[in-house]
């Protein structure tokens, strides 16, 4: 009992710091995470995929690199090869300078996402939400020279911007925001139009709810749609070469692509003791402003119909 009192009262502490503490606290982390980010693309070779968007950055200009990819040269959107484009130019043609967009990307992923979570319940879930994502194999496109990364970031600033036009604050600027994220996310990789859905899903739920339609995020989310328009021709270039891009999905893949994903022991024990320290103070007589941010169903029910989704 005592033991359990002991621990209880040092994830309470731990919680409390991290609640009054954010930004020097998400520093540090940022440091380890470019830290070893840095060391991994460093001291990785280029892979084959990494190889051809390092070939497609480096034709002279944005002009070719768009023309290139409209012959079907690679199957994703442009805008990763843009960035390396970019970054070659600033700082050279190395491993890391390749794939610094990408280690950024994937860091604004981490930033979005902690700001996402710890909103509804707290600095300490939000740091289990980002570790998760760290010691999961979305961690391995942090320093990889392919378009993921951003798609993440891409994906967690839509949500944001989404929740934040809900609420009002700078509606405006959140409403641009949320047509910026998803164009930039499909012109990014193509598979980005999935995050379309589960927002699409939570504001149709939150429209039956209220009885009324809010027409400026509808329109928002069809202007972000819209950037599909100038991608055609490119999808189209793209079908001659479906057979060698992707094989045909089963339900083999789906279920290899689920044990690839969560198939780690560890990851799984962290994220299970991380619920249990988060429920461990929950139950705990900590702060009524820090309750209230633990309070997991506490979450908006628009917002859970987008988490299921």
């Amino acid at each position: 009992m005592q033991l359990r009192a002991y621990w209880g009262r040092l994830a309470e502490a731990i919680a409390q710091f991290l609640e009054d503490h954010r930004v020097l606290s998400f520093s540090f982390f940022s440091l380890f995470y470019f830290l070893g980010a840095f060391g991994a693309a460093v001291s990785k070779p280029f892979w084959f995929d990494e190889l051809l968007s390092w070939y497609t950055a480096r034709l002279p200009s944005f002009i070719d690199i768009w023309n290139a990819l409209m012959e079907g040269i690679q199957p994703n959107p442009p805008i990763s090869y843009f960035l390396i484009h970019i970054s070659h130019w600033l700082f050279g043609t190395g491993e890391l300078v390749t794939r610094l967009p990408f280690i950024i990307g994937f860091w604004l992923t981490l930033l979005l996402l902690f700001i996402l979570v710890s909103r509804r319940f707290g600095s300490l879930m939000g740091y289990i939400s980002i570790l998760f994502l760290c010691l999961g194999v979305s961690y391995q496109y942090a320093f990889e020279a392919r378009p993921y990364a951003l798609v993440l970031a891409f994906c967690c600033s839509s949500l944001l911007c989404w929740q934040l036009a809900i609420e009002g604050r700078v509606r405006r600027l959140a409403l641009v925001g949320l047509t910026l994220s998803l164009s930039a996310a499909l012109f990014s990789h193509f598979n980005a139009i999935l995050i379309f859905v589960p927002i699409m899903v939570g504001e149709a739920y939150r429209s039956l709810r209220s009885g009324k339609i809010d027409w400026p995020i509808w329109i928002s989310m069809a202007f972000g749609a819209m950037t599909l328009i100038p991608l055609i021709p490119m999808l189209l270039g793209l079908r001659p070469f479906s057979e060698i891009f992707w094989s045909k999905p089963t339900k083999g893949n789906f279920y290899e692509a689920i044990n690839w994903f969560y198939g780690d022991p560890i990851l799984v024990c962290f994220l299970v003791g991380g619920c249990l320290i988060e429920f461990l103070i929950m139950g705990r007589s900590v702060t009524t402003q820090v309750k209230n941010k633990l309070a997991v169903w506490g979450l908006p029910s628009h917002e859970l119909a987008v988490v299921i989704t």
